[in-house]
């Protein structure tokens, strides 16, 4: 079973998180879309490391909302 955590790193709060078997684009592009807070309230998103998030799902959520890597 694999974690995907949205953590906002000033506070080192869990925004939102989403499980899945495998450590995917969908794995992390469930944690944008069930989060509660504003994405538009997001101006940065750091990975610590994974080739999961180089997709076009997770690009075009970035650039619709103008969040910086």
């Amino acid at each position: 079973m694999e974690l995907c955590l949205l953590v906002d790193q000033l506070n080192r709060e869990i925004i939102h998180y989403s499980s899945g078997l495998k450590k995917d684009s969908p794995l992390v592009y469930r944690v944008f879309v069930k989060v509660k807070t504003k994405l538009n309230d997001i101006i940065l998103f750091h990975k610590d490391r994974g080739n999961e998030f180089k997709n076009k799902i997770i690009d075009k959520v970035m650039d619709n909302f103008k969040i910086k890597r």
